[in-house]
């Protein structure tokens, strides 16, 4: 059981995915970092993917820049009251009293905020043991942004001043 949201969820620009699309953490009994999951991964398909997965590689080595430890899509394993799932954030960035969870999407899509929100954000706040900045990283801009939710830099300094637990848009061209 993978919690990835399908093609379907990411053309839905400006919509909140259903809840059986992208997994919801509710009740978490466990959670635990593991290197691989238990079943058979496979690459990305079509150039629009392969296209994403270069583009999330970049806005990993620009965060490599500023923060001292940044995991690239660290598998989790974690058990709520649904049962046993795994997720992969795409990087996760950990300071001394900080952890700065990641998420790049070629073009901005609410799939990836919602993601940050109801799975990683709770996941890597249980697993690092503190607090979290969720950082929604994407190179084209598809709807309004809000002014107040913009960073321009994932410098220690910045993200230590961003509100705990709430997304914010990295605009990055890379």
């Amino acid at each position: 059981m993978r919690s990835i949201a399908s093609e379907k969820a990411e053309s839905s620009v400006g919509r909140t995915p259903p809840v059986e699309i992208v997994r919801v953490v509710r009740g978490l009994r466990s959670v635990a970092h593991v290197p691989q999951p238990p079943f058979r991964l496979f690459g990305p398909k079509g150039t629009a993917a392969k296209k994403g997965i270069a583009y999330e590689k970049k806005v990993i080595r620009k965060a490599r820049k500023f923060l001292p430890h940044v995991v690239h899509g660290p598998w989790i394993k974690f058990e709520d009251s649904q049962g046993e799932a795994y997720c992969q954030p795409d990087g996760v960035g950990l300071l001394p009293d900080l952890a700065v969870v990641i998420e790049s999407k070629y073009t901005e899509n609410k799939v990836g905020a919602y993601k940050l929100e109801n799975l990683y954000g709770p996941l890597c706040e249980a697993l690092w043991g503190r607090p979290v900045v969720l950082i929604l990283a994407f190179h084209n801009v598809a709807f309004s942004q809000d002014p107040s939710r913009k960073v321009q830099s994932l410098s220690p300094d910045v993200v230590r001043n961003l509100r705990r637990n709430t997304v914010y848009n990295y605009h990055f061209l890379g």
